[in-house]
Order: C-alpha cells, then structure tokens, then sequence
C-alpha cells in the first residue's frame, strides 16, 4: 500500500490544478458569454491574452538571466531558462490534452482544454516572476 500511495497522489495532482473555483476563466467567460459559442471565444481571448503575458515575462526572465550570466563564472542561467520554456511548452501542451480527453469528445472538451491552458500559463508567469523577485501586480 505504501508504493501505490504516491503513485495516487501523482495521478491526482493534474486534476487538483484544474478544479474550477467560481471565479476560474470558464466560469467568467460562462457568466458574461450567452452560449457555446461565445463562451468559446472568451476563453480563446483570455488564451492569447495569457500567452502574450507569459511571452513577456520570459523575455523580462532572459534579460534578467543575461545580466546574472554577465557576472556568473558559470553563465548557464540563459540556457536554463531556454530549456525551461522548451520543457513547459510540453508539459502544458500534454497536461491541458489529457484534461480534453476527461471530457471523452463530449461539449466543452475544447473550452476545457483552453481553460487548462490559461490557468497553467498565469501560474508558470507567477512561479517566473517569483524567480526575478517581481511582485504579482509590479507588472
């Protein structure tokens, strides 16, 4: 029982990072938009909107780690961040498919798969603002 345990809790996490507060995206979009449609649209224009912001931040992340490899012996912060994006762009894409897949082709698997997609991309701009030291609302 002890080896089955964390394997659980690793299945579980995917979905505890996408239950749906009542004042997540999809229900903002669910609250202000008058069918499917529209609800689909919002959520895509908080998508771009959220991408735009985390493209950004990284930008602000490479100019922050181009001036700490400028004065590190190891000059290796550029690459990490590199790799990081790389590696997050994967995650997010495979994470935010599995979450379409829960809904079994049913309505709403695309508006689940751009919800995931938002929350996923605020969280990483928030964890890379935290890295430079930049408070939340600083932006």
């Amino acid at each position: 029982m002890v080896n089955r345990l964390p394997l659980f809790m690793l299945a579980c996490l995917p979905f505890s990072s996408t239950a749906q507060p009542s004042d997540s995206v999809i229900m903002t979009c669910h609250k202000t938009s008058e069918n499917h449609v529209q609800v689909t649209a919002c959520l895509d224009n908080h998508w771009q909107l959220a991408q735009k912001q985390l493209d950004k931040t990284v930008t602000l992340l490479n100019a922050h780690f181009t001036k700490l490899d400028e004065i590190s012996s190891i000059s290796s912060a550029v690459k990490s961040a590199e790799f990081m994006v790389t590696r997050f762009n994967v995650w997010r894409e495979a994470q935010c498919k599995m979450v379409e897949a829960s809904y079994a082709s049913g309505s709403g698997s695309g508006q689940g798969y751009l919800s995931c997609m938002i929350e996923l991309t605020q969280e990483q701009v928030g964890r890379l603002n935290d890295v430079m030291g930049i408070k939340e609302n600083a932006q």
